[in-house]
């Protein structure tokens, strides 16, 4: 009965071994910008829709990055640049940036994020060749109490 309860365990410890592995291996894909945001003072205008964002940006890369900025985009098949953030002239490595912008969306794309969609964000700097470059961003939105937006 011991023999096989040990058994057990080692098979059990066995898989969470595998287990934890295969999530280490997995990690290793994060985006090098993470951010988390919050939308507000949101005002229905017919078929657009004005609000804030105020966005908590995070450099993940592993780099200091110099003259980047988070752009908004549609969320459409061939997205279409809705807005963008202030430049962030540099930006440390793990450092966090607050900003915040107003934006005007179509009411269709302010739908799509009340259905659960992020907005599409994405930062864009200049790579050492002079070339811009595009990176998607791990996002979490942040609701607050009970009368939050989203």
């Amino acid at each position: 009965m011991r023999h096989a309860f040990m058994g057990s365990v080692r098979v059990l410890c066995l898989a969470a071994l595998v287990f934890c592995l295969a999530g280490t291996v997995l990690a290793g894909g994060r985006r090098d910008f993470a951010a988390s945001y919050q939308l507000a003072n949101i005002t229905d205008d017919g078929n657009v829709v004005h609000l804030t964002i105020t966005l908590n940006f995070r450099n993940n890369s592993g780099a200091i990055v110099h003259n980047g900025s988070v752009a908004l985009l549609s969320l459409e098949a061939n997205p279409s640049l809705l807005g963008s953030f202030p430049l962030m002239k540099t930006v440390n490595i793990s450092q966090m940036v607050t900003t915040s912008q107003t934006f005007s969306v179509s009411k269709a794309e302010y739908q799509l994020w009340e259905q659960g969609r992020d907005p599409g964000f994405y930062f864009v700097l200049e790579d050492s060749n002079g070339s811009l470059r595009t990176q998607e961003i791990d996002l979490h939105r942040i609701t607050l109490g009970v009368n939050a937006t989203k």
